[in-house]
């Protein structure tokens, strides 16, 4: 029966494979958070790489540091030359959804082929809550860093010039993709050399460690230099910039699974789905304990462990575990730190819980069939709020139709609006109209592609709204302009935020569109 089982374990996958990627297609518009703003400024790398005159030449350039978070913006640059922006989108959203859980299963072949089933438990982790903020960067960087572990368990006691130079190449990819994920991967590849080279006679474990240790740091050299530089390029926030979130709300983070969340229906599922994870470690910790008792000799037996990737794996989950709780939460440049250490952890503990004996054919079958109801469950949830988003979005393409290319607009989400992943949504009247939009986040970081043009210091007004665009210090402002549209996104009824703003533009711009959520106003 196991061998019938093995036999159709791949087209199971293949299967759910296509069930996961095919949320994405089954609407016109898949929003995120952070979407609408990555659409937009990727239209404005495009046009300023081909029209060195446009109507965002004097407004933005390309950030001259080399940062991290460029590889989404680069793929949706290049897709762009061929499809619309939203399917472009959906395009680079597909290709992480199937290939995160494709190299997953490479690497559990690689340590446990035999545990193999193991790799359907990872389909929850693609569909996290940070695909849904829209951190496309960050989701790169860690099919990236799959690649890179697939690539370095397969060839790291044979590497020659060209695997190292396609070492260079991955970390390369991780760099410009996320800079934690970078660090991470670097510390996999470090931590890995030192124990299987170094689990030997002494003489022999130092010749082992210069012989591959060197060349691999030479690979990751050039970007810890740019990981040095980020750093000291950025001095440390005040301190009520800088927040940690309460150890208790951490513990809740990881027993919740909130990373595997985006509304609350899908809690009781995810939360199934960490004790499965935590059962496994438990199961995976006292599979190695028992064998390290029974050993004859257990100095062999630890240093064998000691040489597997799966001792890696488990340095790793406790380290990040470790760092989740003294890291801050925001560190004043960038948020969110805290649930990508939880994601990486989970991630290393399950990697760490497949390299063990063979579970049996009757647990395999029931890992499969509860780890796909649990999914399939979650899906359910997603698609409901994909689809609603989708929707939502298609009610602002009246007003979108109105807005003229190369225009200004200054967009307004009102506090009441109706979801929290629609934040940057309005956004994207840049990616389709080559329009130039105000409230620009990313140019304002420091660490995205694009930055302001601070020799071109611009003001723009909107009626009583003074809204200077770029934050460039005291450099003098050339001129200022008014805004052509003033776009307001959000339910308006008896919202007194919505009839301030009106107050305030009303004596220089005209509703030229109006609905409950979408008004616009011209510039009359």
């Amino acid at each position: 029966m196991f061998n019938k089982i093995n036999k159709i374990e791949p087209y199971i996958f293949f299967v759910i494979l296509l069930i996961n990627v095919a949320p994405v297609f089954g609407v016109k518009y898949f929003v995120t958070l952070d979407g609408g703003a990555h659409c937009n400024n990727v239209n404005i790398i495009r046009t300023l790489l081909i029209e060195p005159s446009s109507i965002y030449s004097n407004i933005y350039m390309i950030n001259p540091e080399f940062v991290p978070n460029w590889s989404g913006h680069f793929v949706l640059v290049v897709l762009g030359f061929f499809f619309k922006y939203y399917i472009s989108e959906k395009i680079l959203i597909a290709i992480v959804l199937i290939l995160l859980p494709v190299f997953f299963r490479e690497i559990v072949k690689k340590i446990a082929p035999q545990n193999i089933f193991i790799s359907f438990l990872f389909f929850p982790f693609t569909h996290y809550i940070l695909l849904y903020l829209g951190f496309y960067n960050f989701t790169l960087g860690v099919l990236f860093f799959f690649i890179l572990i697939s690539f370095w368990l397969k060839n790291h006691e044979k590497m020659n010039g060209y695997l190292y130079a396609v070492l260079t190449c991955l970390f390369f990819a991780i760099y410009f993709s996320h800079l934690f994920v970078f660090i991470v991967s670097v510390l996999f590849v470090g931590i890995h050399i030192l124990f299987s080279d170094g689990a030997c006679a002494e003489k022999e474990a130092i010749k082992r460690l210069l012989k591959k240790g060197t060349p691999a740091l030479l690979c990751a050299l050039p970007f810890l230099f740019l990981t040095t530089n980020y750093f000291i390029s950025r001095p440390a926030k005040a301190p009520a910039e800088v927040l940690y979130l309460p150890k208790e709300k951490i513990v809740k983070m990881i027993k919740e699974g909130e990373v595997f969340t985006t509304s609350y229906n899908e809690m009781p599922y995810a939360k199934i789905i960490v004790f499965i994870l935590l059962f496994l470690f438990l199961l995976a910790i006292t599979n190695k304990l028992i064998r390290l008792w029974n050993a004859d000799k257990k100095g062999d037996e630890l240093k064998l462990f000691l040489k597997k990737p799966a001792f890696v794996f488990l340095v790793l989950t406790i380290l990040l575990f470790s760092l989740a709780f003294v890291l801050p939460n925001d560190d004043g440049y960038g948020g969110y730190i805290t649930i990508r250490f939880v994601y990486l952890g989970l991630i290393f503990l399950l990697l760490f819980s497949s390299d063990q004996t063979i579970l049996g054919t009757g647990f395999n079958i029931l890992l499969i069939s509860v780890s796909s109801f649990l999914y399939f469950n979650i899906m359910e949830s997603k698609k409901e709020g994909i689809s609603w988003r989708s929707q939502e979005r298609k009610v602002l393409e009246p007003a979108f139709d109105i807005i003229t290319p190369n225009a200004t607009v200054f967009h307004v989400n009102l506090a009441n609006k109706t979801d929290w992943l629609m934040g940057h949504m309005v956004e994207n009247i840049g990616a389709e109209k080559s329009a130039l939009i105000l409230n620009n986040y990313e140019a304002s970081k420091g660490y995205f592609p694009i930055t302001w043009n601070c020799s071109q210091r611009t003001n723009y007004v909107a009626g009583e709204y003074n809204f200077v665009m770029n934050d460039c210090g005291n450099s003098l402002i050339n001129e200022t302009r008014e805004a052509d549209f003033v776009l307001i996104y959000g339910d308006k009824t008896d919202n007194v935020e919505y009839l301030e703003i009106v107050e305030r533009i009303k004596n220089k711009y005209t509703i030229v569109y109006e609905s409950i959520k979408i008004n616009l106003f011209k510039k009359s």
